[in-house]
């Protein structure tokens, strides 16, 4: 069986036929309609796609492939929100007095899920409530100051 997969990697041909043979199956589609796309007859699709059959680990190493480079451009994207998550929780933490804690959660779980901090319980109330207290004094003091200046 090695040899038959071996000469598969090496013919260009053949080997796309089989790789949108492996498309069609990682997307899910029947038998029927990969074999449509593929010109490959369902008994051929069957038996090679089996178990002991001739693409089954070649498959498993293409949806291994496929679902490694999902998990890589998904972990970029998050490493790349990541700043943006971090600016929502200080923001968080200074403008939102009604329920802080929401926000702050959302943005620590993008913050956990980038990697850039260990998940770890932290009590915030009562920094929460100081900077909201300090911005909505400066806030308030601004305000009277604009007032007065008109």
């Amino acid at each position: 069986m090695e040899n038959k997969q071996e000469n598969i990697k090496k013919t260009p041909r053949l080997r796309k036929r089989i790789l949108q043979a492996f498309q069609g199956k990682y997307e899910g589609k029947k038998y029927e309609d990969i074999a449509t796309e593929t010109k490959y007859s369902i008994k051929t699709l069957y038996t090679n796609f089996q178990k002991n059959g001739v693409w089954y680990q070649l498959y498993l190493d293409y949806e291994k492939d496929l679902n490694d480079e999902i998990i890589r451009q998904a972990k970029e994207v998050l490493r790349k929100e990541g700043r943006t998550a971090a600016t929502i929780m200080v923001a968080a933490l200074a403008f939102i007095k009604s329920d802080p804690r929401l926000a702050v959660d959302a943005a620590k779980d993008v913050l956990d899920r980038v990697g850039l901090k260990p998940a770890q319980d932290i009590n915030l109330k009562d920094r929460v409530e100081d900077v909201t207290e300090e911005m909505l004094t400066a806030l308030e003091g601004k305000k009277t100051k604009e007032q007065n200046e008109k």
